[in-house]
């Protein structure tokens, strides 16, 4: 049996019986979101809640964020998008090939680090954003609170994307997108301050963008 160690994000939501840590499900969440939210794995939080698909989750909803995975506990029915190539730096996973691209132009004003989990892009009001790779939008809206209007993109099983503090959206769950697509435009943090926030994952876990974006 696996197991998972505890998640390392608390909030108002969550809460510990025993060694035990749950989040309580927001308005609007999807499995992508909360996975998102306490940086962990879909399939992790499928397999430690042993839900069943399509994965529907409802308000108030008590979901488990650490703990043994239950040996009966269902895995995440995978269908990965089919990458295209497009530009910038080539990453082949399980005989899949992913193209990824710059998700906006403007200066970079914060780097990736452990505290920010991605880099800061800067540029005009409502420039466009764009999809760094080909795959499947899993989650559009502003139910995560530290992210304003976020954008969630699917790559493959092992990869997603996020785009933060977007002024609109110009995507919806569930849609497929190609590399290069318009999907918002660049919104405003909570301070004024005009920038996308840009973070990439590999199961789960932040990993800095500008090993996949550099040549």
């Amino acid at each position: 049996m696996a197991y998972h160690a505890q998640a390392p994000v608390r909030d108002i939501d969550t809460y510990k019986i025993g060694n035990a840590l749950f989040c309580r499900v927001q308005t609007g969440d999807t499995v992508y979101a909360v996975a998102w939210r306490y940086e962990l794995d879909y399939r992790t939080l499928i397999q430690l809640n042993q839900l069943e698909p399509p994965y529907i989750l409802r308000a108030g909803q008590s979901l488990r964020l650490n703990g043994k995975i239950p040996p009966t506990a269902q895995t995440a029915e995978l269908i990965p998008a089919a990458p295209k190539s497009i530009q910038k730096k080539q990453v082949t996973l399980s005989n899949k090939t992913l193209s990824w691209q710059w998700p906006a132009r403007g200066k970079i004003t914060q780097s990736f680090s452990s505290r920010n989990k991605g880099i800061n892009f800067s540029n005009a009001y409502q420039s466009p954003i764009y999809a760094t790779a080909d795959g499947e939008v899993v989650y559009a809206g502003d139910g995560l609170k530290r992210y304003g209007h976020l954008v969630i993109i699917k790559h493959n099983d092992n990869y997603l994307s996020a785009y933060a503090f977007n002024d609109q959206l110009f995507v919806q769950e569930g849609e497929e997108v190609k590399a290069g697509q318009r999907i918002a435009a660049m919104g405003k943090t909570p301070t004024g301050k005009v920038q996308l926030h840009f973070e990439i994952r590999k199961n789960g876990k932040p990993i800095n963008p500008l090993t996949l974006l550099h040549e």
